[in-house]
């Protein structure tokens, strides 16, 4: 008889849990979708339990239940107790009766609040987090915390990466002019890598690829890996003029082989499972692809388009391949 009582007892509760669940759902009470999906996926262990629960013996049960039970919510008793036994302590609750801890957290030296500001919404985008910082600090400027330290330190971000790129820009342009020796040469490269800086981030928004703290690094790492491709193509076509079709020539060939061999090793950070360096991945292996697609195709078309009235590669003597 005391194993049925428990056994009843047992499958009371579970009955009761889903009987629970199903009527709150039914009854359409202000639930978000999470709390919903929630309750609906009680029911459904619910069940999946008592399945998996029948070919047992009842004492089986019995056991395996209690110990579910105790790992669900056995802390649960203890802490309705002391919640219990507070409410019970009679009198209104003073700062005195707070834990040092907290009120040192809230209360300065001085005798001062700590005031916590939340937004009326959800701030899922930058703009959002700008917005409710910005109306914040227009009544008190000196405030922080979370939206604060996120908003400046995007901040800080966006201009390390404004200070690398035109870093990499500078020094591209120097090594250009030192090698090439002519400003239409060192133009038509810059003008190559622009241009797939442009794809990258194009392609990058079309198949809804972000950036963040680690991918914002990739175009100037584009410019760093892309250079010398163009500056191979300039060096073909001054060694043998423009009559050649830079396609056809091993050059082009090898800007090829080397610049899909740097995909590839980009590409296999795409495969980690750090979100940073995944997207990182992605984003260098775009660029690679483009600055490739660019240089092979873009490039040679305008080496073609300013041939016989363009200084870009007049002859061998004015290219790095001349010495």
């Amino acid at each position: 008889m005391g194993a049925d009582t428990g056994g009843d007892e047992h499958a009371e509760r579970l009955r009761a849990l889903d009987e629970l669940a199903s009527l709150a759902i039914r009854a359409g009470f202000r639930f978000d979708g999470d709390t919903t999906a929630l309750l609906a996926g009680v029911r459904i262990l619910t069940n999946r339990w008592k399945r998996w629960l029948d070919p047992w013996p009842l004492e089986t049960q019995r056991a395996l239940s209690a110990e579910l039970e105790e790992r669900l919510v056995g802390g649960l008793p203890p802490m309705m107790a002391k919640l219990r036994s507070g409410a019970r302590g009679g009198g209104a609750a003073r700062l005195e009766d707070l834990p040092a801890g907290l009120r040192e957290r809230w209360i300065a030296a001085d005798g001062r609040l700590r005031l916590q500001v939340v937004p009326t919404g959800r701030l899922e985008t930058f703009e959002q987090i700008r917005t409710f910082v910005d109306d914040v600090r227009g009544e008190v400027p000196e405030a922080t915390g979370a939206p604060v330290n996120h908003l400046e330190v995007s901040r800080v971000a966006i201009g390390a990466f404004r200070r690398a790129l035109g870093l990499a820009l500078l020094a591209t342009a120097i090594v250009l002019m030192a090698l090439l020796r002519r400003p239409r040469a060192t133009l038509a490269v810059l003008a190559t890598l622009s241009l797939a800086g442009l794809f990258t981030f194009g392609f990058a928004a079309a198949v809804d690829l972000p950036l963040n703290f680690a991918n914002i690094i990739t175009l100037p790492l584009i410019f760093g890996l892309g250079v010398d491709g163009g500056i191979h193509m300039l060096h073909r076509r001054g060694l043998r003029g423009s009559d050649e079709n830079l396609l056809g020539t091993s050059t082009a060939r090898a800007i090829l082989f080397s610049g899909l061999t740097t995909v590839a090793s980009f590409g296999s950070l795409a495969l980690s499972s750090h979100v940073g360096l995944s997207t990182m991945g992605r984003m260098l292996t775009i660029g690679m692809v483009s600055v490739l697609a660019c240089t092979l195709l873009a490039l040679p078309a305008w080496l073609e388009r300013g041939s016989g009235r363009s200084d870009t590669t007049s002859s061998a003597e004015d290219t790095i391949g001349s010495r």
